[in-house]
């Protein structure tokens, strides 16, 4: 979730007993990005120092907790239909909301509804569900058995023909896949939806650039 730019509301509901050294109060980003509030009361405790001591060079350090309500607007991402599994995410199916919530829970979900387009439900997810990474599979720009255009680069020459996917990622990611004839499965790059690519390195750098065949025409051997 996303925190509003204003200040989040925050309401002290226990302290330690006894005395604690004057100095200044620390809670690390991790501590604040771990706590989790309880379900049933909204109370978090959230774990932190005091750096106290007369040597501001090598300050002491007091441990310190505090159990508070801590409150901030939140622009989540929630479902507006239904999924079941292994339904794919389109964008009819996600809004933004605004509601009240702790504001530092890590991933928890995400502001951008972009970020779960085109990624299918672990399980079945009613209307209303805020959107997490958790319930949904990571996203894939080529799937298995899909037919993708494969792009062989060798130096300043280029290939494109068509292939078929044996394994599933996504853009940045490799892929095993395999060309019609020839005897060996492929590893290839994601570049693009239904798009991969595979590098060969160069016989002759200095070769001169060949211009792209149409699809499906080629005659080469990937062996």
């Amino acid at each position: 979730a996303r925190p509003d730019a204003a200040a989040p509301d925050i309401v002290i509901e226990e302290l330690p007993l006894g005395a604690v050294p004057p100095g200044t109060l620390h809670f690390p980003e991790a501590n604040l990005r771990t706590a989790r509030p309880n379900p049933r009361t909204g109370i978090v405790q959230i774990n932190g120092y005091v750096l106290h001591g007369s040597d501001s060079a090598r300050p002491l350090r007091f441990p310190f907790w505090v159990r508070a309500r801590i409150e901030a607007g939140l622009t989540r991402v929630e479902l507006t239909c239904a999924l079941h599994a292994g339904d794919e995410v389109s964008a009819s199916c996600l809004r933004t909301a605004v509601s009240r919530g702790y504001p530092f829970g890590g991933e928890g979900t995400a502001a951008a509804p972009e970020r779960f387009l085109g990624r299918t439900a672990r399980r079945r997810l009613a209307p209303g569900t805020l959107a997490e990474e958790a319930l949904f599979h990571p996203r894939q720009d080529v799937k298995p058995r899909q037919e993708v255009s494969l792009l062989v680069r060798c130096g300043q020459a280029a290939l494109r023909l068509k292939a078929t996917s044996q394994t599933g990622g996504a853009i940045g990611e490799t892929v095993t896949i395999r060309v019609e004839g020839a005897r060996h499965a492929l590893r290839a790059r994601v570049a693009a939806p239904g798009a991969v690519e595979v590098t060969v390195p160069a016989q002759n750098a200095t070769a001169a650039p060949q211009p792209l065949p149409q699809e499906g025409t080629h005659e080469h051997s990937l062996d």
